[in-house]
């Protein structure tokens, strides 16, 4: 509840820096892209996205190229899965990011398309998202611990690692599955 009304940016920036007494993470909570964007982002280690925005994909090639960590983000419908795509490169490699994480979304369009929202473009930062808080702490966990392997092992990717909850029968968790996208 802390988090309600907070860009993404900032809550992921306030969560981050609790997670460890060594992480410096800075956020840009504007519209993407801003001019200012490119300037404040020159000497970053590590970009996330966290939009699930393609047009923002696109754009993440326009960052002065230099080596660093890109990570993008997202939930699928009902926060049932996590999409994390890490590599350490000169730019974003959209395309690549495409090719690995297009067949999921065509299984989560069947979902989305499947059920009944509350209304068009709800998406995980909205207060009517369909999904619990503590799915999406569940997932942001992962996230954490997978960022934290590929760093600290100091791996170059690319991969998208694709996190699933696994439900028994009365849908309940029961587990999260972790699935390696070569």
């Amino acid at each position: 509840m802390a988090d309600l009304g907070l860009a993404k940016a900032s809550a992921l920036r306030r969560r981050l820096n609790l997670s460890s007494p060594h992480a410096e993470v800075s956020a840009i909570p504007v519209d993407y892209p801003a001019a200012d964007i490119l300037q404040a982002t020159a000497d970053a280690s590590l970009v996330i996205d966290v939009t699930a925005n393609d047009a923002v994909l696109e754009r993440l090639s326009d960052f002065p190229t230099r080596e660093r960590t890109w990570v993008s983000a997202s939930v699928g419908a009902l926060a049932r899965r996590l999409f994390l795509y890490l590599v350490r490169a000169e730019q974003f490699d959209t395309k690549d990011f495409r090719e690995r994480v297009y067949p999921y979304l065509a299984e989560e369009k069947e979902l989305v398309d499947s059920q009944t929202f509350p209304r068009e473009g709800v998406g995980c930062w909205h207060p009517v998202f369909p999904a619990q808080a503590d799915d999406m702490t569940l997932l942001a966990s992962c996230a954490v611990k997978e960022l934290d392997s590929f760093m600290t092992r100091a791996q170059h990717g690319p991969k998208l690692v694709v996190f699933e909850q696994q439900l028994d029968d009365n849908g309940f968790i029961v587990g999260v599955e972790r699935k390696e996208v070569e």
